[in-house]
């Protein structure tokens, strides 16, 4: 195999892939990238087995085809040290366990393994197949990802994302017990019968950062997989066993109060006084008192001292204080589009609805309050 091509397009190619491959490898093989070179094209693929990625990109010369694999960890740190310009992959013949990458002044031998040991590609078969922009869904995703529970989390499908594939939309929902964000996806036209599937978030995040935004993909699932594929890059991972909660019944469907007010001054108003929220028992605490004309956010900490921030507002209702997580809010916010903020309230001891100040309903995230003494 003898191969050229851009040192930036490898680099970017390598960096995509490597996202797949696990800290802690049960085999060897699974801490390498798959080279395979044919058609004016090198392919790059790595897998933990729960996860695949591959990623194909041109090359500018190519005397002969072929297929190895080597460590992902050191062949990205030589394209990362090397400059831009023309890098060279070679694999002797003779010598086929070691992979050669030179350019004009530098050369490597690395090591490699039988390409023939690579974990097989796992390839969406007779299963549906949704078609969108990524961009739309790298939106959608955004949306519902924050609410997503942490790997400390002692039960594995709060990690996940659970999607909704219905005739004519899909519902993307996320919680970690204390939030839920939901969103839908209509206009759509899915083939299948309605199907639930939960994706692992960890793969569902390094997805987005790795999609052209400006291409389109084919979304896939069977029972057991996910499949998202694009013109140069294919991407599956492993589902989520187990039953998603029913977030239905835990989205409020009558309050009491509303309150309207900027997303900005909010979100600048609320990193301000979260300063001073640093207790360690109940950390990043801050208080919401809702009257009319106004909102007062306040935190405090024994130790630092205290913060205060009155911001004008449109509240309908009677007087409330409520206290929540200042980060959850926080994120929130990141992920409405709109200028205006609209709070449906009901108590203090009640969940409040937080989404954009329109009719439009397709998203809405839930953040349940901190009981305080």
């Amino acid at each position: 195999m003898h191969i050229s091509c851009e040192r930036n397009l490898l680099k970017n190619a390598i960096d995509q892939v490597s996202k797949a491959i696990s800290t802690k490898q049960a085999l060897p093989i699974l801490g390498h990238i798959l080279f395979e070179a044919s058609d004016s094209n090198l392919k790059l693929t790595a897998s933990s087995l729960d996860i695949g990625i591959s990623c194909t990109i041109p090359v500018s010369e190519m005397r002969d085809g072929g297929a190895t694999t080597c460590s992902a960890k050191v062949i990205a740190e030589i394209i990362n040290n090397l400059p831009a310009g023309l890098v060279n992959l070679d694999i002797d013949s003779s010598i086929n366990a070691e992979l050669t990458v030179s350019n004009d002044y530098s050369t490597f031998k690395v090591m490699t393994l039988p390409s023939e040991e690579f974990p097989k590609s796992i390839k969406p078969e007779n299963c549906h197949q949704i078609e969108m922009s990524a961009e739309i869904f790298c939106q959608i995703v955004n949306k519902v990802i924050p609410a997503v529970a942490d790997p400390n989390e002692a039960r594995p499908i709060m990690q996940g994302v659970s999607i909704t594939f219905e005739p004519q939309e899909i519902v993307l929902a996320a919680t970690d017990s204390k939030r839920l964000a939901k969103t839908t996806l209509g206009g759509l036209h899915n083939e299948g019968e309605r199907q639930q599937i939960i994706v692992p978030g960890k793969p569902l995040n390094d997805l987005l950062k790795i999609l052209n935004r400006e291409e389109e993909i084919k979304i896939s699932y069977t029972a057991n997989h996910l499949f998202v594929n694009s013109e140069d890059m294919s991407f599956f991972c492993k589902l989520l066993e187990g039953s998603f909660p029913n977030y239905e019944k835990v989205i409020p469907t009558s309050f009491k109060s509303t309150c309207r007010v900027g997303k900005e001054i909010l979100t600048a108003a609320i990193r301000r006084v979260i300063i001073m929220a640093k207790d360690k028992d109940v950390p990043n605490l801050v208080k919401f008192e809702f009257q009319e004309g106004n909102l007062i956010l306040s935190a405090e900490t024994n130790s630092l001292g205290s913060a205060e921030e009155k911001l004008p507002t449109i509240y309908e209702g009677e007087p409330l204080v409520i206290s929540f997580n200042g980060n959850y809010i926080l994120d929130a916010l990141k992920v409405i589009d709109q200028e205006e903020i609209l709070f449906q309230l009901q108590d203090s001891k009640s969940s409040i609805i937080i989404k954009g100040n329109d009719e439009d309903d397709t998203s809405l995230y839930i953040c349940m309050p901190v009981r305080t003494r």
